[in-house]
């Protein structure tokens, strides 16, 4: 158990990037709580650039975004119930420019949406190790839609199904204090 002596919220301790999730599948109405808290988040001229593609164990697009996680990813979410890919809109609606700072807020949603899954009980893992222009095409995006990451979502599980390698970094992390982040005050 992670520990800290500042007044956090207890999901922000808990939370880990599990790879070992039960078959048990979230809720739509579950996903759906998570993806509300995405929507609160700030963004550079309230533009919300976070888009979502939902993938359901048994589905064809859970079966899309797995066929284009990296091998070492694949062998750890072949029950993963839920595969979500978090997309950036790159271009601002109200003028067509470059959004410079779509990543960013894609990334402050990420955060929102991961808060309200560990609140509910829910795991997430989020993912850079995929094909990103084979996912692009295979979802059909725009030319301005980027697929930065793909999370798995469910409930924690065993890690009694996880291999040695995967079992051994199954845990919650250790973090830098505080003083080492600021570099300047």
């Amino acid at each position: 158990m992670r520990e800290t002596n500042q007044r956090i919220m207890p999901e922000y301790l808990n939370r880990y990037s599990t790879r070992s999730f039960q078959k048990k599948m979230p809720s739509r109405e579950e996903l759906l709580d998570i993806l509300e808290a995405a929507r609160f988040a700030p963004s550079c001229f309230n533009e919300q650039p976070w888009r979502f593609v939902i993938g359901w164990r048994g589905g064809r697009l859970h079966d899309t975004i797995f066929a284009n996680l990296t091998e070492k990813n694949q062998t750890w979410n072949r029950n993963t119930p839920i595969l979500l890919v978090l997309i950036a809109n790159q271009r601002f609606a109200h003028n067509g420019k470059d959004n410079f700072w779509a990543n960013f807020d894609l990334g402050t949603a990420w955060g929102f949406l991961q808060v309200q899954a560990q609140q509910l009980g829910i795991a997430t893992h989020a993912m850079g190790g995929f094909r990103k222009a084979q996912l692009h095409h295979d979802l059909s995006l725009s030319e301005e839609e980027l697929p930065v990451a793909v999370v798995a979502m469910g409930y924690y599980g065993d890690l009694s199904d996880l291999s040695a390698e995967w079992k051994e970094r199954d845990v919650p992390n250790s973090r830098r204090v505080v003083a080492e982040l600021i570099l300047a005050e």
